[in-house]
């Protein structure tokens, strides 16, 4: 009996063995049946990937993987999964945990703002940025403080911009932003730098956001040079064409600073800024005036004293000093600009002062017209010079003094 027992139990377990080794070949539930008795064998379940065996094969559990050996495997920190996980995922960039198991993506924290995740995915901590950078929040960088800006704390969420008054020229900044020194200003918020007071302005103070003017005197300004830091820097000159030393707020551009060109305080200068009037303005007051450039150094109290068409005084970046002028009427800038020591311009405009043997001249839609000539000449046919009288065919009510002449 016992014989026959034993051949039994032979029998089964081979024929166990032969079944194990055909189940490997297919990725399904498989049984092995052990003996656990010299008559009777017990039963344990291999499970597919994406599974665990605990009394049958079960769906992976969030926070966990399961790679087909049975057993379920909790997800280390910085990582996560859903139900039935192969393998865990890495937490989206701008997230980050630090804890194991954690489960599906949405319990990934986001990074806070003033922060920076450790890593681009997978992130198990936030830092802070430290000073001279900022962060948005929900990120693995640092973004670097710009210029105009400052970024004095440990964790910032955005640049502060530097107040009127004060400046920061270089990126990166820890520290609150510079005073504008002595001497010069701004007025917006964010600048990269501060403007030069004007000529006519001074600054005696720091981290301001306008300049002070200079003492005037009658119709001449005491005025200075640009970036004045006193007014006992102030000094006579022609009025500046800058009416008011203040930055364009569109733009953010500072108002021109060159001087204007400086006279000694006489009556010679108050007679012609009477003449000319008022302060001075950057572009023509009058429409129908040409910029015409003039030279800086010139006192500008000789002969254009009594030249008609008269303008505003002014500094350009491409063309210098220059003055307005009405180049219809203008007698040394007649039709066009011409310059000081010149008789004809590059735009076709004349001095008219500067015919020859002529004793009196008008500038007329852009023309010279001479009225009279001096004695022994006369008034030419068109009108556009003098000739000697015996060249020239007089008109019998034209005669004088001077020789032949209009009225117009």
């Amino acid at each position: 009996m016992l014989k026959r027992v034993s051949i039994l139990s032979f029998i089964l377990l081979s024929l166990v063995l032969l079944d194990g080794t055909h189940a490997k070949a297919k990725n399904k539930r498989k049984i092995l049946i052990m003996p656990t008795s010299p008559i009777g064998l017990a039963r344990r379940a291999q499970c597919s990937a994406g599974y665990y065996y605990e009394n049958g094969c079960r769906s992976c559990l969030a926070g966990s993987y399961c790679s087909g050996n049975d057993s379920k495997v909790q997800c280390q920190a910085g990582y996560y999964s859903d139900t039935g996980a192969t393998a865990c995922s890495p937490c989206p960039r701008g997230t980050w945990t630090d804890q194991q198991g954690t489960q599906y993506s949405s319990n990934c924290k986001p990074v806070q703002a003033g922060y920076k995740a450790n890593a681009s995915s997978g992130a198990t901590a936030q830092i802070p940025c430290g000073v001279g950078y900022y962060s948005p929040g929900n990120t693995d960088i640092c973004i670097i403080c710009p210029a105009g800006y400052y970024c004095n704390a440990q964790t910032n969420a955005a640049p502060s911009p530097c107040v009127p008054g004060r400046y920061s020229p270089t990126t990166g900044a820890g520290q609150d932003c510079t005073w504008c020194p002595q001497g010069y200003f701004n007025n917006v918020y964010g600048a990269t730098a501060c403007c030069k007071c004007c000529s006519g302005f001074y600054n005696d103070q720091t981290s301001q956001t306008h300049c002070f003017n200079c003492p005037g005197q009658g119709s001449v300004s005491q005025g200075s040079a640009p970036a004045a830091t006193s007014r006992d820097q102030c000094r006579f000159q022609l009025l500046d064409y800058v009416t008011s030393c203040d930055q364009d707020r569109a733009g953010g551009a500072c108002p021109p600073t060159q001087a204007s060109a400086v006279v000694t305080a006489s009556a010679n200068a108050g007679a012609i800024m009477g003449k000319r009037g008022g302060r001075m303005t950057h572009l023509c007051p009058n429409a129908a005036e040409k910029r015409c450039p003039v030279s800086q150094s010139r006192a500008m109290v000789g002969k254009r004293e009594s030249s008609g068409g008269v303008g505003a005084f002014g500094v350009d970046e491409d063309i210098g000093p220059y003055e307005c002028l009405d180049v219809r009427s203008n007698l040394e800038s007649c039709g066009g600009c011409v310059p000081e020591g010149e008789i004809v311009g590059e735009d076709g405009g004349k001095d008219c002062t500067a015919i020859e043997h002529v004793s009196s001249v008008k500038c007329a839609d852009g023309q010279c017209l001479v009225r009279a000539c001096r004695q022994g000449y006369k008034v030419s046919d068109d009108r556009s010079s003098c000739v000697k009288a015996s060249e020239h065919k007089h008109r019998g009510s034209g005669v004088g003094a001077h020789g032949g002449g209009y009225d117009f």
